[in-house]
């Protein structure tokens, strides 16, 4: 018999609402941190292209990537799923 303390154990335990309450939170998680990467790369990227490395870099770039992860994290969370749903029926 397993016990309920080992790693095994505690699977036996979990609930499935509790593996998808976490599955969730790990999309989310993905989600928030994926925005930060991409926007912060993008954003970087074409801040240095139109303006260069000029004295207002760092504060154009910031507020450029403050603007873009607004509008980038409701699109994912929003959008994401929908999409994902979609590629699942295409892609079985």
């Amino acid at each position: 018999m397993l016990s309920r303390f080992s790693p095994i154990g505690l699977l036996s335990f979990a609930s499935k609402g509790d593996l998808l309450n976490t599955q969730l939170k790990r999309k989310i998680v993905f989600a928030l941190s994926m925005g930060i990467v991409t926007t912060g790369i993008v954003s970087f990227v074409l801040i240095v292209l139109n303006l260069g490395f000029s004295d207002r870099f760092v504060l154009v770039w910031l507020r450029s990537w403050g603007v873009s992860y607004a509008i980038a994290i409701p699109a994912i969370l929003v959008i994401g799923p929908r999409l994902q749903a979609k590629i699942d029926r295409l892609i079985p």
